[in-house]
């Protein structure tokens, strides 16, 4: 006799959590939009802080002249794909931070990416150096995750708060204008010519205005051509 009140309780908790499961997933669907946002801004500071690190020396990196050094020397990389992964770094961080060319630069940072794990982490095998093994680098773990994540946006686009948006809307908003001011012309037009028409009309056929019949004569005679 007990068992049933306490199954009444599970039954009701269990629609309260199905129904608070439904408004989240319904608030989370009308927002989909932001979904390419929390993903440029991850990858943007990654890209940018280690093409930072590349470039210029900062948070503790080599530089250009030391990142080429390396790349070229120790990594056996030709100078220009050397040169080239550290500009996508850089400013494809950069531009996917602001969202503009989002998917341009989404291309770039994964090819980037995908040369990275073949040329040199392959070899290590998949995941991180976890313990720090002397002699031993990281494996394509990371490079995995990075073009996932660059492959996305390559789909997605720049989403909310990004520079791509923008343009895209200044873009939609001069078409309707430009669609506006077409059908607004087409309309004038119209009215125009019902205008002559009634002109036309208002006059007795026997004795038109000159500029009536002129006008009524030539339309004749371009019939008559026809």
């Amino acid at each position: 006799m007990a068992t049933k009140p306490i199954n009444f309780e599970i039954s009701i908790v269990g629609a309260r959590i199905a129904h608070i499961g439904g408004d989240l997933s319904q608030w989370l669907s009308a927002r989909q939009q932001w979904a390419p946002l929390a993903l440029r801004l991850p990858l943007g500071v990654i890209f940018f802080a280690h093409g930072a690190q590349k470039m210029f020396g900062w948070f503790g990196g080599y530089g250009w002249h030391g990142t080429m050094q390396y790349f070229t020397h120790s990594l056996h990389i030709p100078v220009p794909l050397a040169a080239i992964g550290i500009l996508v770094e850089f400013l494809g961080g950069l531009a996917l931070l602001a969202g503009v060319f989002t998917r341009w630069a989404a291309l770039l940072t994964t090819a980037e990416m995908l040369v990275a794990a073949i040329l040199v982490h392959l070899p290590n095998g998949f995941f991180l150096n976890w313990t720090n093994e002397p002699n031993k680098g990281h494996g394509i773990e990371y490079n995995v995750a990075l073009i996932g994540g660059s492959l996305a946006l390559m789909l997605l686009g720049g989403g909310r708060l990004s520079v791509d948006e923008a343009l895209q809307k200044c873009e939609t908003s001069n078409v309707k204008d430009q669609g506006f001011v077409l059908e607004l012309t087409t309309t004038q037009q119209q009215e125009l010519d019902i205008v002559d028409e009634a002109s036309v009309e208002s006059f007795p056929a026997s004795d038109p205005p000159a500029w009536v019949a002129r006008g009524i004569t030539g339309t004749k005679a371009k019939g008559q051509a026809v």
